[in-house]
C-alpha cells in the first residue's frame, strides 16, 4: 500500500488537482501518487471505496483472487490437494507434492474518458471524488468482466472461456440440455464443487428455468438463483447458446487471479474541451487475469 496516498495532505492535493487547484503545492504533494505521466491515483479512502464498488460490476472481483503487484514479471501460484492419513506412530508421514506453477502476468492498460460541464467541477457542494469513483467502477468493472471473460490472449488477457477446460458438449439437435447439466455438474471435480457457481446470460438462464419434463413440470429447482443447489451468477458477457460457443460454466472462482498492476489514475484535461464548456477526466489502469488452474472451471460447448 502507498503511504503518500494514505496521508491527508495526498487527499487534500488531490481534491484540489480535480477541481482545477493546480497550484504548485497541490502538484509537489501529488508527485508520488503519479503511475505515469501527468496520472494520479485515487487517496487511499476513496480506492477502497472503488474497489468495493468494482466487484458489483465484475463477477472476477468478487469472486476471484485479487492482488496488487506493481513490479512486472512471473507471479508464483501454489495449490495444495494433499490430504491427511491415518499412520502408524514408527510410519513416515505421508508426502504429496504441492503443485507450483509460475505464471507471466502482463500489463494491459484500460483507459476511460469522462466529460463534467466546468461549472460542476467548480460547485464545492458537488462530490466530484465520489461521482468520478461511481462512473469509472461501472465502465472498468464492465470491461473487465468483459476481457476476463472473453479474452483470447496476444493484446489481451487470456480469459475464462478460453482457458477452461470443456467439461461437456452439448449437441442442440439432438441433445438433452437438461441431462447435460447434470453432466456438467459431475465433469467438475468434487474437491471443487463445495464453492462452486454457475456462470451463464440472461438468455440461457431463461431457456434453462423454461426446461419441462413430459408432464409439463419444470424440470429445474423453483429457486431462480441455483441449480443442484449452486448460485447461478449471470453475465451478458458469458455468450448465447450457440453452436460453437461455450454458453455455461460452472466451477470455483477462487482460481481465477487478478493481478493490479496500476490501480486507477486519473488525469484533469484543463483545455481539451473548454470551449464546450467541459472538462475532461483520463482514466486509466493496468492489469491482468488468468485462471491458474483450468479444471477448476468447466464449460459446456454447444455444437451441430
Amino acid at each position: 500500500m502507498n503511504r503518500i496516498t494514505e496521508s491527508y495532505d495526498y487527499a487534500n492535493a488531490f481534491k484540489n488537482y480535480i477541481r482545477l487547484n493546480q497550484a504548485p503545492e497541490t502538484m509537489n504533494n501529488l508527485s508520488e501518487g503519479s503511475y505515469s505521466s501527468n496520472f494520479y491515483q485515487f487517496p487511499d479512502d476513496v480506492r477502497k471505496d472503488f474497489r468495493k464498488a468494482l466487484a458489483e460490476h465484475n463477477l472476477f472481483r468478487a469472486y476471484g483472487q485479487v492482488y496488487t503487484v506493481i513490479s512486472d514479471g512471473v507471479i508464483h501460484t501454489v495449490s495444495s490437494m494433499a490430504e491427511a492419513r491415518l499412520t502408524n506412530e514408527n510410519e513416515a508421514y505421508p508426502e504429496e507434492n504441492d503443485s507450483f506453477l509460475r505464471q507471466n502476468y502482463g500489463a494491459f492498460k484500460l483507459a476511460r474518458l469522462s466529460k463534467l460541464p466546468i461549472n460542476f467541477v467548480k460547485d464545492a457542494h458537488f462530490d466530484l471524488e465520489r461521482y468520478l469513483q461511481t462512473d469509472f467502477a461501472r465502465s472498468f468493472g464492465k470491461a473487465e468482466e468483459r476481457i476476463l471473460m472473453n479474452g483470447e490472449g496476444g493484446k489481451e488477457p487470456k480469459g475464462l472461456l478460453a482457458t477452461a477446460d470443456v467439461g461437456i458438449r452439448h449437441s442442440e439437435a439432438t441433445g438433452n440440455l437438461a441431462d447435460d447439466l447434470i453432466a456438467l455438474f459431475f465433469s467438475l471435480d468434487e474437491q471443487y464443487r463445495d464453492n462452486a457457481v454457475w456462470l451463464m446470460n440472461d438468455k440461457t438462464a431463461l431457456r434453462l428455468r423454461q426446461l419441462v419434463d413430459n408432464s409439463g413440470r419444470y424440470l429445474l429447482d423453483t429457486s431462480p438463483t441455483t441449480i443442484l443447489d449452486r448460485p447461478v451468477l449471470i453475465s451478458n458477457t458469458m455468450p448465447d447458446l450457440e453452436q460453437g460457443k461455450k454458453a455455461i460454466a460452472f466451477g470455483n472462482l477462487s482460481y481465477f487471479w487478478i493481478v493490479e498492476r496500476a490501480p486507477l489514475s486519473v488525469q484533469v484535461l484543463r483545455e481539451k474541451f473548454i470551449v464546450d464548456g467541459h472538462i475532461g477526466f483520463a482514466a486509466q489502469e493496468r492489469l491482468d487475469g488468468k485462471l491458474i488452474k483450468p479444471d477448476a472451471v468447466k464449460t459446456l460447448e454447444v455444437t451441430v
